[in-house]
């Protein structure tokens, strides 16, 4: 079954037919799509248990505008399940997120983010990020880099196995009340154990 749902046009018979079709253990498919971009979302529930995953979701240039983010987002994100047998957990079922995330022409700002980290759930992972042209970071606390560079995420979220770097091609960072131009700055994924990054930066100012 294939259940194509156009810009503007979402109704609640379509929500109810989505529904139904996932009572039924069919596949369900919907689009979304301008002149600029393209969304396509694949979900199949086939036996209906928890452990059970199936989802796929495509974005293709999707414009996005918030308080942290701001330009177009092209991306791939398949949610399976899988079975790991490791010495701590034993055999478990896990979801695996595999992909891609591409970023061009992006501007990111920096949110919040957790202290603790031991709440994270068990995800295997097969991701890449992928920053090309004219991707900056901007925050009126740190300054303004201009990224390049990539990263992929793997292992899952308890043991991860992370690989490449992202790096500063030009930029400044404000420290103190005093702007530093960044001579070298790099975040070199690779750590063992941890999805964090080790930070290289050399920066400098005039006096």
């Amino acid at each position: 079954v294939k259940k194509e749902i156009k810009q503007g046009k979402s109704t609640d018979k379509n929500r109810e037919k989505t529904k139904e079709n996932l009572a039924k253990n069919e596949k369900v498919v919907i689009k979304k799509e301008t002149k600029k971009s393209k969304v396509i979302i694949n979900i199949k529930d086939e036996t209906r248990k928890m452990d059970d995953y199936n989802f796929d979701l495509q974005l293709d240039k999707l414009g996005v505008d918030s308080e942290f983010f701001k330009g177009p987002i092209t991306a791939s994100l398949n949610v399976s399940d899988v079975t790991l047998t490791d010495m701590v957990h034993g055999t478990t079922i896990m979801p695996k997120l595999t992909g891609f995330l591409r970023l061009e022409h992006d501007i990111i700002s920096l949110p919040d983010l957790p202290e603790d980290s031991s709440a994270m759930p068990l995800v295997a992972l097969d991701y890449t990020l992928e920053i090309g042209k004219n991707v900056r970071f901007i925050s009126s606390m740190l300054g303004n880099l201009q990224l390049a560079g990539g990263a992929h995420f793997g292992g899952t979220t308890y043991e991860p196995n992370t690989s490449g770097s992202i790096y500063v091609k030009k930029g400044n960072i404000n420290y103190l009340k005093t702007n530093f131009k960044v001579y070298q700055g790099e975040a070199q994924f690779g750590q063992p154990g941890s999805l964090l990054p080790k930070v290289v930066l050399r920066a400098g100012t005039n006096i």
